[in-house]
């Protein structure tokens, strides 16, 4: 604790980067939400004073005490920070992690008090919380996600996350660059817009996006990695056979299609997915390589309605305007069932939704999942379903809806009842009213509109008369 407050380490960069004093956030993958929440502290926030609250990460090594005077520590900061700054920003994720801690320790000291011992399993680390995982016979072969090593899972523990579930052995644990990505799904509103973004190599020091191991492609393989490197005018490292050596056996770099960042083997698997830009903008559906972040955080949004199609695409995929179709005549019948004490109990129309609820608000929003059951043609067929019950609802089976439909001013039958949702139904953009297509055709203005503007026009006369009676009168009586 004392060596913490030394002075001198503010002046040496690699404290912060020590498993000892691990800071909140240590990788940097290149992505806008990443970079704020990866590295180091932001330098104009670390001082003498607040050295531990910046940068102390383990969650056994402060008692309740000192971890609740930490967390007030941090609170000051955060309100001397300026709003919507990154120092700000990185202050919050940090005192978040901080709060955790303080729980955990709590949580730790009743079951100390319960059992006389402690039970520490639980790690939070980058947004992840690790959990220590049990002794387990399976036939499924772990891989720890730092090292890539197999986790002997019959004969050594291992930590694994409860929202990514990423998985490391113990000793790895301190060495964990990754960013959870269930964290990063919580801030992102929208995927990456661009194609495959070119950033490059020199933008990246030539280093892994995430886990920082120094990046060559392969050259020319009848002279050795040591004399093709010094030849090299854009090294930004000095060439020793150390790092040679690690070049020499990393393989070439892999280059993520939906970051467009470059990685190492071990963050970078070549696991293969659907890129949303390029669904949303080329209709390409072929899956991808990307890095174990990027696949981790397209797995866990793919069910969220962030995406809009677009436009362009419409005029070649006619499913997207039927979909489009389908959906504004469901919100049309949300507004029936809604107000529908029979639909009530029947739990309608959220039961039938389930995972499309979104559905209901509006007719531009998708989730990935959807778009790739667009494609596949499942996602149409379920709506039409969908559609099918609701409509049987308010025609058929219940009487207060079909009590609500609309009688055609044209040809007035009251037996043909038209629906607003109705295929063969033409609504008014004015007054809301609803005709058949077939009738509406004939006379190509709304009756309705028409009695209204006359309506008006008549009240305004009147208004008028009553406004030329009372001028009157106040002059006889200024007369008089």
């Amino acid at each position: 604790m004392e060596a913490h407050s030394d002075p001198d380490h503010l002046d040496n960069p690699e404290i912060l980067h020590t498993p000892e004093l691990l800071s909140p956030a240590s990788s940097n993958s290149g992505d806008e939400v990443m970079e704020s929440y990866s590295g180091p502290p932001p330098k104009t926030l670390v001082n003498e004073k607040n050295y531990i609250t910046l940068t102390e990460g383990c969650p056994s090594s402060l008692t309740v005490e000192e971890l609740s005077a930490v967390v007030d520590q941090c609170k000051d900061l955060v309100m001397k920070t300026s709003e919507c700054s990154e120092e700000r920003r990185w202050l919050v994720r940090r005192l978040i992690e901080l709060r955790y801690q303080l729980q955990e320790a709590r949580d730790n000291q009743e079951q100390l008090a319960e059992i006389g011992e402690e039970v520490a399993d639980t790690r939070v680390q980058l947004g992840h919380h690790f959990r220590m995982e049990s002794l387990i016979l399976t036939a499924n072969r772990m891989i720890c996600d730092q090292c890539c090593a197999i986790i002997m899972t019959v004969i050594q523990s291992w930590y694994q996350c409860i929202d990514c579930q990423y998985k490391c052995h113990i000793k790895c644990l301190p060495y964990v660059c990754r960013v959870c990505p269930h964290l990063l799904a919580s801030e992102i509103s929208h995927y990456e817009e661009n194609i495959c973004p070119e950033i490059g190599l020199k933008a990246q020091g030539y280093a892994c996006a995430e886990c920082k191991t120094d990046l060559i492609f392969s050259l020319k393989k009848d002279s050795s990695i040591v004399q093709q490197l010094s030849v090299l005018k854009e090294c930004v490292l000095p060439v020793t056979s150390a790092a040679a050596s690690r070049w020499s056996s990393s393989g070439d770099p892999r280059r993520c299609d939906y970051t467009g960042l470059y990685y190492c083997g071990r963050c970078h698997w070549n696991q293969a997915a659907v890129i949303p830009a390029r669904v949303a903008r080329n209709w390409d559906f072929g899956p991808r390589p990307v890095s174990q972040a990027a696949h981790r955080l397209l797995q866990l949004t793919q069910a969220r309605p962030i995406m809009q199609i677009d436009a362009r695409i419409e005029g070649f995929v006619n499913d997207i305007c039927e979909v489009k179709k389908v959906r504004g005549e469901l919100i049309m019948m949300k507004q029936y069932l809604i107000r529908c004490r029979n639909a009530k109990q029947e739990q309608l129309p959220w039961s039938l939704l389930k995972q499309h609820q979104y559905f209901l608000q509006d007719c531009e929003q998708y989730s990935l999942r959807d778009l790739i059951e667009l494609h596949s043609g499942e996602l149409i067929t379920t709506l039409k379903d969908i559609r099918k019950e609701f409509s049987k609802h308010i025609k058929v089976k219940c009487t207060i809806c079909s009590g609500q439909g609309y009688i055609c001013e044209v040809c007035a039958d009251d037996k043909n009842i038209v629906f607003p949702f109705d295929s063969t139904a033409y609504n008014c953009s004015k007054c809301r009213w609803v005709y058949h297509k077939t009738c509406f055709q004939s006379i190509h203005t709304c009756s309705r509109c028409i009695r209204i503007e006359k309506r008006k026009s008549k009240d305004a006369e009147t208004e008028d008369n009553v406004c030329e009676e009372a001028v009157e009168l106040d002059d006889d009586f200024a007369r008089k």
